[in-house]
């Protein structure tokens, strides 16, 4: 005979009954697929691509920070020179097309 809670199961025979591993639920991690999880990371961090991939991190991290102070600091005069360009393409093309000498 087997008796069911909603979270251990338990076989029944007599003396020496014993109590299962409780069932996992969808989406429930044990201890042990946590530690081995864990080890794996660790194994990662340690090794030489992790150390590749930190290093390349650092370096678009400072990448991102030099381009953001960049702009902070040139962005008017940049959108400026753009409009300056733009305003004289456009006055050079309309004065291209009224050849009337």
């Amino acid at each position: 005979m087997q008796e069911r809670n909603s979270e251990h199961q338990t076989r029944s025979g007599g003396e020496g009954a014993r109590e299962c591993q409780p069932k996992k639920r969808k989406g429930e991690i044990d201890m042990t697929t946590m530690k081995h999880y864990a080890k794996q990371l660790s194994a990662y961090l340690r090794s030489s691509k992790a150390v590749s991939a930190m290093e390349y991190a650092i370096l678009v991290g400072v990448i991102a920070v030099a381009l953001g102070a960049a702009l902070a600091t040139f962005g008017t005069n940049i959108t400026s020179a753009i409009g300056t360009i733009g305003q004289n393409v456009i006055t050079k093309h309309s004065t291209v097309g009224n050849t009337s000498n």
